[in-house]
Formats: C-alpha cells, sequence, structure tokens
C-alpha cells in the first residue's frame, strides 16, 4: 500500500488520499498487516487420480464408515480441482525441482536426486557437459503432499518392496481430514504403487466443547485431556488460558467466565480410562462429540464400581478359602440367569464391534456391569454364597469377572488389566495374552440357557417397587416394620425374600392390607405411607409448580417473530420441554391430594 503511494508520488499521478472503511487483514498471531502477493505456484493435475478414488468406495473395494460420508466423498472428488502443492515456508521438504544457473529460460527440471537431475540435462542438452550449477527451488511441499505418502514411505518405499503390513485393514481418522489427508493417501499411494492404502476407512467425530463450538487455543475452550486424567485446579485452569498470547481480550473475559461457572472447584482426577470410555460413548454415527466433564467423572466412579465389585469376590474366595474352579454345572436360577445374560453381552459386543457401533457397545459394557452384575446379580447371589452353594457361586463370579475385564479391555486398559492381574487363580501373566472370547467359554454340556423369565420379572417388580420407594411420601415402606400388599404373587415362594433384599423394603404378603391403615394401591401394589408425609411432599411440589410457571411465563412473552431463526426454534423446544414439566407437576399434585382426603 505504501510503496504504490511512493510510486505514483514519484511520477506525479498521486491526488488525494479519502479515508473510508474497508477490511484489513491481520495475521491473528501477530497482528501484522497481511498484504497479498501472486506467486508462481506448483499443482498437481488430480483429476484421473480422483475418479480412482471414488470408484475404489463406491464399488466396496475400500469400505468407508460412517455411510453419510459418501456423499461428501462423491462431491469432493467429482469436482476436483487442480492442487497446490508449494509453500512459501522455511520448513518443510523441498520441492525436487531445478533450473540451471544463468540458463532459466531451459525451464525447470524435476528428479529425486541431484545427480538424477544431472543425468536429464545432460540427456537433453549434452552441449553443456557437467559445468553447470543446478539451483533448487525454494518452495517446500504443502504438508498434506508429504503425509499423503506416508502409509508406503513409512515402510520404506521407494527403496523397499512393502511388506504384508501393507495395506493397513483400517485407517481411524477425524471426519474433518476426509479430503485433506485420506483421499490424498488414498490417491497417491495407489497412483505410486498400484495399491490402495487401507481396506477400510472410519471417520470419528470431532471432539468440541459441551456448547458444540469447536475447540480453539483462540476461544480460550481448549479442554486439555490431562486436566481431565490427573485433575487440575481452577486458578491452574484460569493461568493456563491467561498464559494463551493468541486470545484476544474479548475472548479470554468469556474464557474465564465460563471456566468459573462449568469447574468452581477445578476438574476432579477422572483417570485416562474414564475419559477414553466417555469418549467412545460418545461415538455415535460420526456426530460431533460434545464433551461434558460430569460424564467422564460420572465414569470415574464406574471405575470405582468395577473395583469394589472386584474386590468383594476376591474377599469372599479368601473367607472361604478357596479358589474358584471350573463350572461342572448349574442348578441355581440367578447363577443361570447371569450366564445368560453374559453370553448375550459377547454376542451385542461382537456385533457392535464389527458395525463400528461402539456408542452401543459401551452401553452394553456398562448396563450389564451396573444394572445386571451389581444391582441385581450380586444382591441376589448373597445368601448363596454363605450357604452350602458356594462353590457354584464363587465358580460363576469368576467366570463372570474374567469375562467381562476381557472385553472391557480394549475401551479401558488400564484397571481392567490392574484387576485381571488381582483376580485368584489367573494363569495368564497379562490380559494382553488373552484372547477376547467370541462365546462363552463354559465346560461343554453345562446346561444354563433353558431358563424362563421368573429373574427378568423379579427384577422388573424391584423396579416398581424402588421408584416408588423413592418417594418422599412412601418412605415408610422401608421401615423394617411396615409391610406391602399384593394381590397375587406368581413367581416362585422363595423369591420373595429376594424381592425384599432387592428393594430395602420391610416385607411382602399377598392379600389386601387392614382396612384402618393409610395404603396407596399402584400396579397391584399396596404401599403404606405417612399422612404428614405426604403434605410436606405437596408443599414441595407445590412450591415447584410456582416457579416453573413464573419461568414459562416470562419464556412466553420472550418469544417473538423477529428472533432470530436458530433463536426462535431454541426457546419454543425450551417452552414445550417446561409445558410437559409443568404437566408432570400437577399430576403429581393431583394424585398427592386424593391421599389426604
Amino acid at each position: 500500500r505504501e510503496a504504490v503511494i511512493e510510486a505514483l508520488n514519484k511520477q506525479s499521478l498521486y491526488i488525494k488520499a479519502e479515508p473510508h472503511s474497508m477490511e484489513l487483514p491481520r495475521c491473528e498471531r501477530t497482528g501484522d498487516v497481511i498484504e497479498p502477493l501472486l506467486l508462481p505456484q506448483w499443482f498437481v493435475d488430480c483429476k484421473e487420480m480422483g475418479k480412482g478414488a471414488l470408484e475404489a468406495v463406491e464399488s466396496k473395494k475400500v469400505q468407508l464408515e460412517p455411510k453419510k460420508y459418501h456423499p461428501i466423498w462423491r462431491n469432493w472428488l467429482e469436482n476436483i480441482h487442480d492442487w497446490c502443492i508449494s509453500r512459501q515456508l522455511w520448513w518443510g521438504h523441498r520441492i525436487p525441482a531445478y533450473q540451471i544457473e544463468g540458463k532459466e529460460e531451459l525451464g525447470w527440471f524435476v528428479g529425486r536426486s541431484d545427480e538424477d537431475v544431472r543425468q536429464q540435462i545432460s540427456k537433453k542438452h549434452p552441449s553443456l557437459g557437467n559445468s553447470f550449477k543446478l539451483i533448487q527451488d525454494e518452495d517446500v511441499l504443502d504438508t498434506w503432499f508429504s503425509s499423503g505418502l506416508y502409509p508406503i514411505s513409512s515402510l520404506g518405499w521407494p527403496n523397499e518392496k512393502l511388506q504384508r503390513s501393507y495395506p493397513i485393514p483400517m485407517m481411524e481418522t477425524g471426519e474433518d481430514i476426509l479430503f485433506f489427508w485420506v483421499a490424498r493417501m488414498m490417491m497417491m499411494c495407489h497412483n505410486l504403487y498400484g495399491e490402495y492404502p487401507f481396506e477400510s476407512i472410519y471417520l470419528h467425530a470431532l471432539v468440541r466443547d459441551d456448547e458444540g463450538k469447536k475447540m480453539s487455543k483462540s476461544l480460550g475452550n481448549v479442554i486439555d485431556p490431562d486436566a481431565i486424567r490427573h485433575g487440575r485446579s481452577l486458578e491452574k485452569l484460569m493461568e493456563t488460558v491467561q498464559s494463551n498470547p493468541n486470545i484476544s481480550k474479548v475472548e479470554l473475559k468469556r474464557s474465564l467466565a465460563s471456566m468459573k461457572k462449568k469447574f468452581p472447584r477445578g476438574i476432579a482426577e477422572c483417570g485416562t480410562d474414564a475419559l477414553r470410555f466417555s469418549l467412545i460413548q460418545y461415538v455415535q454415527n460420526g456426530r460431533s462429540i460434545h464433551l461434558n466433564v460430569n460424564k467422564v467423572v460420572n465414569n470415574r466412579y464406574f471405575c470405582n464400581k468395577i473395583y469394589q465389585a472386584t474386590k468383594f469376590a476376591d474377599n469372599m474366595w479368601k473367607t472361604h478359602s478357596m479358589h474358584p474352579t471350573h463350572l461342572d454345572s448349574v442348578e441355581e436360577d440367578i447363577n443361570k440367569w447371569i450366564l445368560n445374560k453374559l453370553s448375550t453381552l459377547i454376542l451385542n459386543y461382537h456385533q457392535s464391534f464389527s458395525e463400528h457401533r461402539y456408542h452401543d457397545l459401551a452401553n452394553d459394557l456398562y448396563n450389564f456391569f451396573v444394572n445386571e452384575f451389581c444391582d441385581a446379580y450380586l444382591e441376589l447371589v448373597k445368601p448363596l454364597l454363605y450357604a452350602t452353594a458356594h462353590e457354584e457361586a464363587l465358580a460363576t463370579m469368576h467366570l463372570v469377572l474374567t469375562t467381562y475385564l476381557k472385553l472391557l479391555h480394549p475401551l479401558m486398559p488400564f484397571i481392567s488389566e490392574s484387576l485381571f492381574q488381582r483376580l485368584t487363580l489367573n494363569q495368564e501373566d497379562s490380559i494382553m495374552k488373552s484372547r477376547i472370547p467370541k462365546s462363552l467359554e463354559i465346560a461343554p454340556g453345562v446346561a444354563y440357557e433353558n431358563l424362563d423369565q421368573s429373574i427378568d420379572e423379579l427384577l422388573s417388580l424391584a423396579t416398581i417397587l424402588r421408584s416408588k420407594t423413592s418417594n418422599d411420601y412412601l418412605l415408610a415402606a422401608t421401615k423394617k416394620e411396615s409391610i406391602l400388599y399384593m394381590d397375587e404373587w406368581t413367581l416362585p415362594e422363595s423369591y420373595v425374600s429376594l424381592l425384599v433384599a432387592l428393594t430395602r423394603v420391610g416385607s411382602i404378603q399377598v392379600g389386601k392390607p387392614p382396612s384402618d391403615e393409610l395404603y396407596f394401591y399402584h400396579q397391584g401394589i399396596y404401599f403404606p405411607y405417612e399422612r404428614d408425609c405426604v403434605s410436606k411432599q405437596i408443599a414441595k411440589l407445590e412450591k415447584q409448580h410456582k416457579k416453573l410457571e413464573k419461568q414459562l411465563d416470562s419464556l412466553e412473552k420472550s418469544i417473538h417473530d423477529r428472533l432470530p431463526k436458530e433463536v426462535f426454534k431454541e426457546k419454543t423446544e425450551r417452552l414445550s420441554r417446561m409445558q410437559e414439566d409443568l404437566d408432570v407437576l400437577q399430576s403429581q399434585l393431583n394424585h398427592l391430594h386424593t391421599l389426604t382426603v
């Protein structure tokens, strides 16, 4: 800009300067004004290479998952442009293009080495002899060009023949570099070596912050994985952002306010396994991951639950002064039930893996351990552990835990390794040497499959009882002297004590309750309650009802047609959710008022 003014002045062509508004591009990091400058560049014609990469995916020679990226792949490769591969940087692979000093009019010569280029020139211009001096282009190759050769260059190409490591079974990477890297590896490796570098491509989602924004140092919303793994105080989190030279004052203020709100006590130490498991739970059909640290904290508790359950089993083996043996037979229903559930888990596990449904895989592992093994099986099996049937129960627990840890290992490698080594009577040094079971590994002839639905019916009944007795006004049912009455009992008589153990209620009887006592009837069950507790619950819910009505009224007034489309949609959806919550509260209040009559 200044040079143009100076040149105009020299030729007496400068008339005047008038101020006007314009966008002045500046470097985000240094603040320097960016001046456009046209320079000659090197390009690669990608049309033919692009056709081959497109055909490979569409013919399923190379699998691309999730399938929602197929249209994007097709659009890029059908409309591909020439690729500018030269960069004016101080680092990188120098472009192997040379000119003869003083003979620039002869053009450029490209070769793998200085010697290769000299031989080309000697053949094409023999009159020059060998006395000429070569000058290599100062530009460097685009990073994506260099990394596009990685699958073959890392295995010794072009000097060595690639061995069995090529092609690799799966390429797993982020969806944001599908074209920049994946497509270019496909094109270049096939063009130079004659074979595509992968048998399948799996694209994971981008990890964003909990508001869905891309993590960026300039926004101050980056969550350091080490802060989650090892924990970090609020002061340390804020220091990290404040020491960042690339963040503006506005974004710094917003970032610090957000940190104080989200992490008032900093980030708790969660460990690597909890972080890995949380990220896998988020992976769902390529959707972006809106990472919420609270989810990782919850999975830290999950890790603790796995540890405590394994410790309980280990203590039981020591209590009985015995090592678990192989299951020769299964007689008890509860042992048959958990083996059935484990067998189903194994089948679903491998199916989810093969179909890249990692979200389902992680949730299946979580639900089995928390809901079926810990909440149900361990509670129901405790009477057996102190009876003559303890050998079968201990052997079943050992089989379930060792199998589960093998399934869990790819997702949580550290805790599964540690606990596997601690389990009694493990013949293997490391879980890494174990084979992930394809089916339930149990002695031939041991029958456990033919089981009726009694245990599942018992657990469904327990869920109903728990959901009701968790209400403040029905806490009377959990007192030792309280009695729950049921219209009928179709399960085995021995299951009554199991239901009491699962739900922590006083006791259960079949029949109708005394007419002079307060009972609430729900789905064939009579729950005892106290009138004072009901009155307190009504007062509590009425307070919530009034507060929600006030929020609802305020939200309705803020909605109008002039709002931006996204804001209008978000507010109307929130209004709908609020109305639903209000209806639920009103229904609960109506029900409670009938109990005070």
